[in-house]
This record gives structure tokens, C-alpha cells and sequence, in this order.
């Protein structure tokens, strides 16, 4: 059975129509949700790239927190806690005998100053010492862990006694030193 012209061009005619519209139909919303898809693929790559930066970059944000704990210890060296004050007296006392200054007495004074993260207590250390030992004491608390502000230095010479070669004097001394207020964490 031989098909005549029209019929094969009608035939010619459904199966281009019957194409179109299975691609209308069937591949045109697959295309649309590729291209979708691809817009979603590409701002994922871009988020994903963003983070490997931001990984990349926590690296370094990890050395400079270990730099920054580092530096802090070495902060709360000179600015340790108020909890601290007895140990203070203490080491004072050391320094002043390693230096050869004679105390007499180390006394915390009512003054308390306080800032944001730091307070103030005064303290007053009385004693007696040579010239050379007063300076060395003094040299010592310039140098000293902690921060401490010298406000008043009070020598008044001793009587000296026969055959004594140095002069002695009695020594005043008020100061504050500055302690921490920032809570631990």
C-alpha cells in the first residue's frame, strides 16, 4: 500500500508538530529547571567558595587569638586581680631587703581608685636606708611585674653618730598599684 503525496506530507507535517510539541511539552520546562538548577549550582559554588576563604582566613584568625592569649597572660602579670594584695606585700618586703632598705612598716592606704577594668589601692611603706639603697629600692619598683605610680617620697637624714661614714635616712614612701578588675573568662 503505497502512502500518496499529502499523506505523507500530512504525515511529515504530525511528526514535526507531535516533535514541537513533545519538546513544548516535555524538554522546555526540563531546560527551564536546568537553567534553574544552574543559577542554584552557581551561587552554591560561590557560597562554598566564600566559606573555604573564610576557613582559610580562621587559620589565621586561630594565630592571632593565640597571640592575643599570650599577650593577655603577660597583661595579668602586671595587672594581675586585686586577690593578689598579700602577695604584693610580700614581694615588696623582698624587694626592699634585697635592696638593703630597713622596713618599718607597709602599710594599704583607704584611697581606692577605679577605672574601666582597673582599680587603685594605695599603699605606704616606711623604713630607713643609705642613699645608695634608697635609689636601688627605687630602681627595683621602676622595674617591678606589677604597675606601680609612686605619688610621694619623704627622706628626712638620721642623726649620725660618731665615726659614721654614710649618712642613714627615714624613708616615706606612698604609692598605688593598679590591679585588675576585668572578671576571668
Amino acid at each position: 500500500m503505497a502512502l500518496k503525496e499529502s499523506d505523507k506530507r500530512a504525515l511529515a507535517f504530525l511528526a514535526v508538530a507531535g516533535t514541537g510539541a513533545l519538546i513544548y511539552l516535555y524538554v522546555m520546562p526540563m531546560f527551564d529547571t536546568y537553567q534553574k538548577r544552574e543559577v542554584e549550582i552557581q551561587d552554591l559554588v560561590r557560597e562554598l567558595r566564600l566559606a573555604h576563604r573564610k576557613a582559610e582566613n580562621m587559620g589565621g584568625l586561630n594565630a592571632e587569638v593565640e597571640v592575643l592569649k599570650y599577650r593577655l597572660a603577660d597583661l595579668k602579670k602586671v595587672l594581675p586581680t586585686e586577690e593578689g594584695s598579700f602577695e604584693l606585700i610580700e614581694k615588696l618586703q623582698g624587694l626592699a631587703a634585697f635592696s638593703g632598705v630597713r622596713v618599718s612598716g607597709i602599710s594599704i592606704e583607704e584611697r581606692k581608685e577605679r577605672g574601666e577594668g582597673w582599680s587603685a589601692v594605695g599603699f605606704r611603706i616606711e623604713g630607713s636606708s643609705y642613699w645608695f639603697q634608697f635609689i636601688d629600692f627605687l630602681w627595683r619598683l621602676e622595674n617591678f611585674e606589677r604597675i606601680i605610680d609612686v605619688s610621694v617620697i619623704s627622706l628626712t637624714p638620721e642623726t649620725m653618730e660618731p665615726g659614721q661614714k654614710a649618712q642613714r635616712f627615714q624613708i616615706v614612701l606612698s604609692a598605688n598599684v593598679y590591679s585588675s578588675t576585668i572578671g576571668e573568662s
